[in-house]
C-alpha cells in the first residue's frame, strides 16, 4: 500500500463492501471488517493474504473493527462493513 492509499484507507475515502450471510464469500482487497447492526460471525470462506485468517465462529462484536489483509470475506450471520484498500474499479 503507498503512503497515498495508505491515508484514503484511514480516512475511509476507498469505499466499503456491505456483507451480509447472504452474499456468499465476496473477494476482495480489504483492511478491515467492521460489524453493523450487531455481532457479525466470520465464515469459514475468510481468507487472508498475509498471517492467520480468523477462524470460522469468531465474533465482532456489534461497532468493533478487525483489521487484516483480507482477500476474501464470508459471514454466517450478521453484518459487516469491508473496507477496501483502494477504490475498486469494479
Amino acid at each position: 500500500m503507498t503512503e497515498s492509499e495508505s491515508l484514503n484507507a484511514q480516512l475511509g475515502s476507498t469505499g466499503f463492501k456491505r456483507i451480509t450471510s447472504a452474499s456468499g464469500t465476496v473477494s476482495g482487497a480489504f483492511y478491515a471488517l467492521k460489524a453493523i447492526g450487531g455481532a457479525a460471525v466470520i465464515a469459514a470462506g475468510t481468507a487472508v493474504g498475509l498471517g492467520d485468517a480468523p477462524s470460522s465462529g469468531d465474533s465482532i462484536a456489534q461497532g468493533d473493527v478487525l483489521f487484516a489483509p483480507f482477500t476474501a470475506v464470508q459471514v454466517s450471520s450478521g453484518t459487516v462493513y469491508a473496507y477496501y484498500y483502494t477504490i475498486p474499479t469494479s
